[in-house]
């Protein structure tokens, strides 16, 4: 391997382990019984988010002409690109139909809405030009940005390059931890999710078919986003009025 395709692959893997360890530290944080502050949401979060991805846009189109990565590094789809995309976005209702299952048998779905709406709203912006960053990061970019670095580099190419099954064990177990600051209850999704994605790119489907399941797992989301507040509040509502309804007055 050439020394700057090695250099890109250390810097990729080092930029995961930074994610994965910034996600466990806030899970840390709240495993200590660290006070949470009120719910705030970044002004410019949008922004920011769209600048991050475009930073690794960047990182991906650069080392891509300066050849220090291949299609066949990351997952060369067998079919055309279009149709894997169209193929790994068909897996999307797969997994979620199936953390549905697994959210219902262990009595798991309202802390599941719960902790999918929170962690949305933590991010989301208020205004429309912030919300317009947002989505274009989001939905557009990240899905492309994060499955070239979780999959690409570091399950298809370290596999490629290695030979053993440990190192796909490895990616999804890093892939896992840097979401892990999204709660508990998200890692039964994320589990499927990312075990998808996983198959997804070492399949004739390659990076593409990765790329088409994570655009839907993204952009779905804030397509029902307004439901499922509504869903969130309403189900608040019926939270307050069981607890009234539990209060016995006490005796005079």
């Amino acid at each position: 391997m050439p020394g700057g395709s090695a250099f890109l692959l250390l810097f990729v893997l080092a930029s995961i382990a930074y994610l994965a360890t910034a996600s466990l530290w806030v899970v840390l944080r709240r495993t200590k019984g660290t006070r949470r502050s009120r719910l705030k949401t970044r002004a410019n979060s949008g922004a920011w988010l769209l600048s991050w991805q475009l930073l690794w846009v960047g990182v991906m189109t650069t080392t891509g002409l300066a050849q220090l990565w291949t299609p066949r590094d990351v997952g060369t789809p067998v079919v055309h690109p279009l149709a894997a995309l169209a193929g790994g976005a068909s897996f999307y209702p797969l997994v979620y139909y199936a953390a549905a299952v697994l959210y219902q048998a262990f009595g798991l779905r309202q802390h599941s809405l719960t902790n999918s709406v929170d962690s949305l709203r933590r991010t989301y912006p208020r205004s429309k030009r912030q919300k317009c960053y947002f989505a274009i990061g989001l939905a557009g970019l990240n899905p492309i940005t994060e499955e070239w670095m979780f999959r690409g580099v570091a399950v298809h190419w370290l596999y490629s390059l290695t030979g053993t099954e440990w190192t796909v064990v490895i990616g999804f177990l890093a892939s896992i931890a840097a979401h892990a600051y999204q709660g508990r209850t998200s890692l039964v999704f994320h589990g499927l999710f990312t075990a998808a994605a996983c198959y997804l790119v070492l399949s004739p489907l390659g990076l593409p078919g990765a790329i088409g399941l994570h655009l839907v797992g993204d952009g779905y989301p804030l397509v029902v986003l307004r439901r499922s507040v509504g869903l969130w509040k309403e189900q608040k509502r019926r939270l307050r009025k069981d607890r009234r309804r539990d209060v016995v007055p006490e005796a005079a």
